[in-house]
């Protein structure tokens, strides 16, 4: 059962490797823009026939990730050189910052105390290489980080044109969007349900690409701080 829990993982990690591979392709070497960002386009946009006008589509900034499937490379460098590969291509659109968050349940094979973020950001300078920056600032950052054996370590990253602001720290993903707290937490990873919650630390980043300052719901614009009240409700 064990083995095919596992397999099922693999299968799902694949395809989604594999969509995103595709999305990536499409998006940046064929500059093709999905259906659902013709459709949202304003009737500003429109033809004179009322079908929204294609336009050419470019993404400045760049999101990227790696779970490490092979646990035999975590004491390895192997994670950090593919990370420094991923930000020196999607720096390659313009970035000016960049940051990788990953998680470590501090060797406690249990996981009762649930997983803590390690955020690394950085800014680039004029003579400087971000791929580089980020890599050794993630290197140094997760250095005495424990893990135990059955923790798949999770990378997310992200590197940044600077559109509505400044290159600055505050503005490089990613983000945190809820602070560290302990929460009852059910899930534990097992297909049988627990019968009691048991406290986990929680914590949430994201990186993402456009503005999410404000959004819109049912007509009406709300800020983010109002949003992540009814999320936690």
């Amino acid at each position: 059962k064990v083995t095919a829990g596992r397999s099922d993982a693999v299968a799902v990690m694949v395809l989604a490797a594999i969509v995103t591979a595709l999305d990536a392709v499409a998006s940046d070497l064929l500059n093709w823009a999905p259906l659902w960002w013709h459709s949202s386009l304003s009737d500003d946009n429109k033809g004179e026939d009322g079908h929204s006008a294609g336009r050419s589509t470019t993404f400045f900034c760049g999101n990227f990730g790696l779970i490490m499937l092979n646990l035999a490379w975590k004491g390895e460098n192997r994670a950090l050189e593919v990370l420094e590969r991923m930000v020196r291509i999607t720096m390659m659109r313009g970035a000016q910052s960049g940051g990788v968050v990953t998680y470590a349940d501090d060797g406690d094979p249990t996981k009762t105390i649930g997983l803590r973020g390690i955020r690394s950001r950085v800014c680039n300078g004029k003579r400087t290489d971000l791929s580089k920056l980020v890599r050794n600032a993630t290197q140094a950052n997760e250095y005495n980080a424990k893990r135990s054996n059955q923790q798949v370590p999770i990378y997310s990253g992200h590197t940044r044109f600077a559109t509505s602001s400044i290159a600055s720290l505050p503005g490089t993903h990613p983000h945190q969007w809820t602070p560290a707290r302990m929460l009852p937490v059910y899930d534990k990873g097992s297909r049988k349900v627990p019968a009691a919650a048991t406290p986990a630390n929680m914590e949430i980043f994201i990186c993402h690409n456009g503005d999410l300052e404000f959004f819109n719901i049912g007509g009406s614009w709300y800020e983010t701080g109002d949003v992540q009240e009814w999320l936690e409700r």
